[in-house]
């Protein structure tokens, strides 16, 4: 069943209903419990879009969606919602630069080859 989500969630969305913004959070939820979104926190389903919303929403957009420029944003019967409406994937292969392979570059940390 898709759910009606009633207005845009995220980056320039309007953000405005509590129960839009949390089934965003849930859902992207289903993704990062099982760790098809890897390093990422399972979201509070508070209601409330943050940061650590619209980063999650970017990844899913550029690891599950395959876009190539996320903008951090859900609409309404947009492809985003179809996908976090769907089923669990997992990331589309990507290839990993060596440099990408030996550093961490979200959290700051990276191998100690590199010294």
């Amino acid at each position: 069943m898709v759910f009606a989500l009633t207005t845009s969630i995220g980056q320039g969305g309007k953000n405005i209903n509590p129960a839009d913004n949390a089934w965003v959070q849930m859902s992207l939820n289903k993704f990062i419990v099982p760790g098809c979104l890897s390093r990422l926190k399972p979201l509070t389903p508070d209601g409330i879009i943050g940061p650590k919303t619209i980063a999650a929403i970017k990844r899913f957009q550029r690891d599950i969606v395959g876009f190539r420029n996320p903008d951090g944003r859900v609409d309404p019967g947009g492809a985003t919602q179809a996908a976090l409406d769907g089923p669990v994937r997992w990331p589309k292969a990507r290839t990993v630069s060596a440099w990408e392979h030996t550093h961490d570059f979200r959290s700051g940390k990276w191998d100690a080859t590199d010294y």
